[in-house]
């Protein structure tokens, strides 16, 4: 349950859990437990009602398969640019400027009263990829930036470095996506959703 790459709901659950108290860490993840097996657990009890809901064999799932092929397919070649990615780790060459993570870097902007932006990334979670090809990555953001002189920090998780583990702990967190914004004066950190959208950033930067 506990992956290094988790969506918006289980994310925010497992946040919370992790600085939670020992009830409440528990009943997070015996609930998560339950939703997982639930519907396992149903089929096996009552098999019968649940093959009427089943198409009938047939040529079709043949030609399903072949369907099937295609997404199989494009995943490899996915999971190829993933391992890539890995190996050539010096890959830093967005449009928009991004410094590599730096805790040092970071505690001297806030020193400076400068307004940052981290991005806890990796190249192998699709809700980042998602992110930054339809906010991080466009033009109402590299403006948004510019305007509002933000630093930019990207820590990226792909190779599963310790350093950038231990900054998503002191969030409360284990799992990317995480953003953070820092404003200007304080040093209490903002964390943003998961999915992120050009107008929710106007709002809260």
């Amino acid at each position: 349950v506990a992956t290094p790459c988790t969506g918006p709901f289980m994310g925010t659950a497992l946040g919370y859990a992790l600085v939670s108290d020992t009830f409440s860490y528990f009943t997070i993840f015996v609930f998560l437990s339950l939703g997982y097996a639930l519907p396992y657990t149903l089929i096996e009890l009552n098999p019968k009602t649940f093959s009427k809901f089943l198409p009938k064999t047939g040529s079709w799932m043949i030609k399903f398969k072949h369907f099937l092929a295609i997404p199989i397919g494009l995943t490899c070649l996915w999971l190829g640019w993933v391992i890539y990615s890995q190996l050539n780790i010096n890959y830093n060459s967005d449009e928009i400027l991004w410094q590599n993570y730096s805790k040092e870097k970071i505690e001297n902007s806030l020193n400076n009263n400068e307004k940052v932006f981290i991005n806890f990334t990796a190249k192998w979670c699709l809700v980042c990829l998602l992110n930054e090809k339809t906010t991080l990555g466009t033009q109402k953001f590299k403006k948004l930036v510019e305007e509002k002189n933000i630093k930019l920090y990207k820590a990226d998780f792909t190779n599963k470095d310790p350093n950038i583990l231990k900054a998503l702990e002191s969030y409360g967190r284990n799992s990317v996506p995480l953003y953070i914004y820092y404003k200007p004066d304080t040093k209490n950190p903002k964390i943003l959703p998961q999915i992120l959208r050009i107008n929710d950033l106007e709002k809260n930067i």
